[in-house]
């Protein structure tokens, strides 16, 4: 029974594709759906935009706050970050400083208005951890990239969207 029981809990982990934490979606989702939009991209020359969001100095913020804050301002984040975005995006927890969006049927100007956005609603919320006296101040680069027919595959995609962090600056 326990050997069963324990074989179980084994696929229930595989099967799960969103986070605990946010209720985001996680990377597993994530590349299953990334794929998933590829293909209807081709099969329907439509616009799709992946956004990364990385929360700058994370180690330092987990630090300082402590795991229980910290998940309580990944928690506010990724409210931020739903409350910047539409129903149809779709949005995801990649790892403990990285959350991604899939913008479907949005080009590279709709992705730039979602980003800013986002940058809008975490400033807010920078503001109001600051008024709680935790002199925290929350920063995130955001990287856009548009989908087009040269990208091979959902890690390529991602991995030039990861570039685009680069060029964020404020």
């Amino acid at each position: 029974m326990q050997n069963i029981n324990n074989k179980l809990r084994m696929q229930y982990k595989e099967l799960i594709t969103i986070d605990r934490t946010t209720g985001l979606g996680n990377i597993k989702g994530f590349y299953m759906d990334l794929d998933r939009a590829i293909s209807r991209v081709k099969r329907h020359n439509i616009n799709v935009s992946l956004m990364i969001i990385k929360i700058s100095y994370f180690q330092q913020l987990n630090s300082l706050l402590g795991e229980s804050k910290m998940v309580e301002l990944l928690k506010g984040i990724s409210k931020c970050v739903m409350d910047s975005t539409r129903n149809e995006d779709i949005r995801y927890k990649l790892s403990n400083d990285t959350l991604a969006i899939l913008l479907e049927d949005t080009d590279i100007k709709g992705s730039e208005v979602v980003k800013e956005r986002i940058k809008e609603k975490i400033k807010e919320l920078s503001l109001q951890q600051k008024e709680k006296s935790k002199n925290v101040n929350i920063e995130v680069k955001i990287g856009v990239y548009q989908y087009n027919k040269d990208i091979e595959n959902s890690f390529q995609f991602k991995e030039l969207a990861e570039r685009e962090l680069e060029y964020d600056v404020d």
